[in-house]
């Protein structure tokens, strides 16, 4: 069994998550540990977190997404609360649907009903949510071509040069870059972030005409996309990449 200070700051993370900032899910935790800490029955991971969701639902409905969230943080915020904990309590808490179902309050089958709707909405918000990309291709005609099938999928694409843009500081932060490993100078795929003044770890593209590249790149190996590639493939790579988040 957890001790009780593990089990409030596994159900902490677990607020922040479902509240999309620190700030919302320590006020529904604040809401909820009084009743918690003085229950009769001994304090769980499972106990915290069904408290978590009855103080949740007591709130004025989803909160509003941060201007600077993620491409998938807002059509994620966008969905109820019981929604979001069908796909957080499976994903993040590797919880079974018996244990869903308890800590949501719902009949087993039909949590479990509920969990295949809750994916459902969440790719339907997710495809009225355009990405911003950052494209930092070196060769004009090819940047173009990126930028138009880009635009084309609905997302928003911003290029930028091979040196610092000054204006990536005041600009919102970008949800997907697609960066070409070829150009100048030789960089890693974060340091290359780094260089053009992203700060944060993002989802890539990375694309190359070097065949042995992929090998030395770790986790990352799974964004190459080589050249020459095609307009399908690029837009395979780049809603994979959405989906799979940042690595490294």
């Amino acid at each position: 069994m957890p001790e009780p200070l593990e089990i409030i700051l596994r159900v902490r993370r677990h607020a922040a998550c479902l509240g999309g900032s620190a700030a919302i899910g320590d006020a529904w935790l604040e809401a909820c540990l009084p009743d918690l800490l003085s229950g009769p029955a001994p304090l769980s991971v499972e106990a915290g977190l069904r408290a978590l969701y009855a103080a949740a639902r007591r709130g004025d409905g989803p909160p509003a997404a941060p201007p600077d969230s993620s491409a998938l943080a807002r059509p994620f915020l966008a969905l109820p609360v019981e929604t979001r904990g069908l796909i957080l309590l499976r994903q993040i808490e590797d919880l079974d649907a018996p244990a869903i179902a308890a800590i949501l309050g719902l009949e087993e089958s039909e949590a479990a009903a509920r969990e295949d709707l809750a994916w459902q909405r969440l790719e339907t918000e997710m495809e009225r949510q355009p990405a911003r990309v950052v494209i930092m291709e070196p060769d004009a005609l090819i940047g173009l071509e990126i930028e138009v099938l880009v635009r084309e999928m609905g997302h928003l694409p911003r290029r930028v040069q091979a040196v610092p843009d000054p204006a990536m500081g005041s600009a919102p932060p970008a949800d997907l870059v697609i960066l070409d490993l070829d150009a100048k100078p030789p960089l890693s795929p974060l340091g290359w972030l780094r260089h053009l003044g992203i700060k944060q770890p993002l989802p890539m593209v990375l694309l190359s005409a070097r065949r042995g590249v992929a090998r030395r790149l770790g986790e990352l190996r799974d964004s190459v996309l080589l050249k020459p590639f095609t307009d399908a493939s690029l837009q395979q790579a780049i809603t994979r990449s959405l989906a799979r988040g940042p690595v490294g």
